[in-house]
C-alpha cells in the first residue's frame, strides 16, 4: 500500500498516455513477429521487442509519479530511434514517442517527486 498521498493523485494527461502506450506496445510486439519487419534482419524484431518491454518499465514508473520512468522512457525511445537508424526501419510516426516523453519530463519535473 502507498502511504505518500502525493503518488496517488496523478494527472489524468499521465493515465491516459501511459495506457494508451501499452496498448501501441502490445500491438508493435505483435506486428514485429509477423514478418513485416523481416526486411530488416533477423534480430531486429527481438531488439525491438527488447526495447518495448525497456518501455513498459519505465511507463510502470511513469504510473508511480516516479522520475526515473520518464528518464528511462527517453532513453529507451532514444535507443529505439537509434536501432531504427540503424538498420533502415526509421518512420516519421517514430518520432512522435518524443511527445509523451517531453510530456512525461515536463509533469513529473513540475511536480518535485523523484
Amino acid at each position: 500500500m502507498n502511504d505518500d498521498p502525493a503518488k496517488d493523485s496523478r494527472p489524468l494527461t499521465i493515465t491516459v498516455t501511459v495506457y494508451l502506450l501499452f496498448a501501441a506496445g502490445i500491438f508493435q510486439i505483435i506486428y514485429s513477429f509477423t514478418g513485416a519487419t523481416a526486411e530488416y534482419g533477423r534480430f531486429y524484431p527481438a531488439a525491438q521487442v527488447l526495447l518495448i518491454i525497456v518501455i513498459f518499465a519505465a511507463l510502470s514508473g511513469i504510473l508511480s509519479m516516479e522520475k526515473w520512468g520518464a528518464w528511462l522512457f527517453l532513453a529507451a525511445v532514444g535507443m529505439r530511434l537509434l536501432l531504427e537508424f540503424w538498420v533502415g526501419a526509421v518512420h516519421p510516426a517514430s518520432l512522435l514517442l518524443l511527445v509523451p516523453a517531453a510530456i512525461f519530463i515536463r509533469l513529473l519535473l513540475m511536480a518535485g517527486k523523484g
